[in-house]
């Protein structure tokens, strides 16, 4: 939030609602009858409570105008109460403006919010621009953090043609997915700032690992320059068709020893470890091992085990041909996904299915199951520079990837791969990892610790 005190403007997160009706209480304690705080100085519940107190809508006092005043009380005594109140606003406004400075420093050291680096542009960016011809005829190298084959490969293939046309550059995939993509996120982060690296993140694989103590990241997930982002890939639970398997509550209420194929780290693993831990079945059950999406529907075509959870993009072709019994995806099916024609028949549920249908048998799962949700319905992908690239050339490559983002084949080419649509501006971004990383505590019991 940019918030401006007595003409000094600072970089502070955006208070949660409780802080700023608090902050709200104290300006309504201090202010005359007649607030002449400018109303441009103020945001958010802040200037929400200003303008009622205008209205007449809250307490504090008799309102009073030039009429009311000129008519009960007499043209003299009018005189003397404008000369008063002259000098109350002069006086008491100084006051509000420093106590509100007091108020939201509280605010800034108590709020849960972090400042990331893509709030911190926000103060400068209106006064700088895209800087689109210093890409021409250059070449960007485009790093994917996941193996061949998968989501981040599949978006990064699908990006790269868009943005070079659009810069009139040449852009490359080089794909690292060693370390359950750490390795191709520490290259990115290590990268020289010119603008010419961008790679993407694995924001929820990087916050299991961190609530895991297993991170293996060499910079600050949340000092990066944020360019863009894509919902999270749409994952489907399925079963071995010649399995006892046939619905997701035979997974989330068993009867017996359960058997599920899982990645080493990273998304899949997380819905894996948080689902099961939430309704109380033993981590035990997890069968792990399998470095990324492309081993692990390789273990489960081999039948290393009936159960799996995988993205749908991986895996629509085994199901249509009978091969994989879908039970859950995270995200409903719509119109122009992969696979919809029959798979929207199926009405497979979601996570916030069995949340508000078989909900967990504790507060502290139901908890887990939310964040599970909140965190389906978030960035998934998350496209980066390194720390130090010029404002000017962040700008150029976001505009690059929401311009693609927005043409129908590109989103033909998601569909068609099973890949989430839709373009994430850099702001919600900075929200939804602040988000997820605010209440990553609320799963982090269901994740083992070394």
């Amino acid at each position: 939030m940019r918030c401006a005190l007595s003409g000094v403007s600072t970089n502070w997160p955006v208070p949660n609602e409780p802080m700023a009706r608090s902050l709200a209480y104290c300006l309504s304690a201090v202010q005359p009858r007649r607030t002449e705080v400018p109303s441009e100085q103020l945001t958010g519940s802040v200037l929400s409570h200003v303008a009622d107190q205008r209205r007449g809508r809250l307490g504090g006092g008799a309102r009073m105008n030039s009429q009311s005043t000129i008519f009960n009380r007499g043209v003299h005594r009018s005189c003397i109460s404008w000369r008063r109140d002259r000098y109350l606003r002069s006086s008491r406004v100084r006051h509000v403006w420093a106590l509100a400075g007091v108020a939201v420093l509280a605010m800034s050291v108590a709020s849960p919010a972090f400042a990331t680096s893509a709030h911190r542009a926000m103060s400068h960016k209106a006064s700088v621009k895209p800087d689109f011809s210093y890409y021409v005829g250059k070449t960007i190298t485009f790093v994917s953090p996941g193996a061949p084959g998968g989501s981040y490969d599949g978006l990064a293939r699908i990006l790269a043609p868009a943005i070079g046309s659009y810069l009139h550059c040449t852009v490359i995939v080089e794909d690292l997915s060693s370390g359950g993509g750490i390795a191709g996120q520490n290259d990115v982060a290590a990268s020289a700032p010119n603008g010419l690296t961008i790679g993407e993140l694995n924001p929820d694989g990087d916050v299991e690992n961190f609530l895991e103590g297993t991170s293996a990241l060499t910079f600050s997930l949340k000092e990066q320059n944020y360019i863009a982002g894509v919902p999270a890939v749409n994952i489907v639970w399925m079963s071995d068709p010649q399995s006892e398997y046939h619905s997701i509550l035979q997974i989330i209420k068993p009867k017996g020893q359960l058997r599920i194929l899982d990645v080493t780290s990273g998304y899949q693993d997380l819905l894996d470890r948080v689902l099961i831990g939430a309704y109380g079945i033993p981590s035990s059950s997890l069968i792990s091992g399998f470095n990324g999406s492309p081993a692990l529907l390789a273990g489960f075509i081999n039948k290393d085990g009936p159960i799996a959870n995988i993205g749908l993009q991986a895996v629509e072709s085994y199901i249509a041909a009978g091969l994989a019994r879908p039970l859950m995806l995270t995200l409903p099916m719509k119109p122009g996904n992969l696979g919809y024609a029959y798979l929207h028949k199926l009405h497979l549920p979601t996570y916030t299915t069995i949340l508000n249908e078989h909900p967990p048998k504790t507060a502290a799962g139901r908890k887990a199951l939310k964040e599970l949700v909140d965190i389906s319905t978030s960035a998934g992908q998350i496209v980066f520079t390194p720390v130090g690239t010029p404002t000017k050339l962040n700008l150029a490559l976001t505009a690059a990837i929401k311009s693609a983002l927005h043409q129908p084949s590109i989103k033909a080419l998601e569909d068609a791969q099973g890949l989430s649509t839709g373009y994430i501006s850099p702001v919600q971004v900075a929200k939804d990892l602040n988000k997820v990383l605010r209440n990553s505590a609320t799963i982090a019991p269901f994740l083992p610790h070394l």
